[in-house]
């Protein structure tokens, strides 16, 4: 498998040599389409980042995240909404 892979990489990077040489880049050319698809995979990413880190935490952290964030509520609101308060 080991000689499989590094095979596979040494021929993926032979191409990207060999069309890096033969075509110049234009970003004139790059289509509009193109970046909007450059924005959609970044999107995608922080999507998958995020809701990664959420499922990571304990339920009362995550309910709370998603009460400020998404519910737009403040400190107090959360804590009355969750029947907690903290007191320093």
């Amino acid at each position: 498998m080991t000689i499989v892979h590094r095979r596979a990489v040494d021929i993926v990077r032979k191409r990207r040599g060999q069309s890096a040489h033969s075509t110049p880049l234009d970003f004139d050319m790059v289509d509009d389409r193109a970046a909007d698809m450059v924005d959609a995979v970044a999107d995608r990413i922080a999507y998958e980042t995020v809701r990664t880190a959420l499922a990571s935490l304990a339920p009362e952290q995550r309910r709370t995240i998603e009460l400020s964030y998404f519910e737009g509520m403040t400190h107090n609101e959360i804590a009355e909404t969750t029947a907690t308060r903290w007191e320093p």
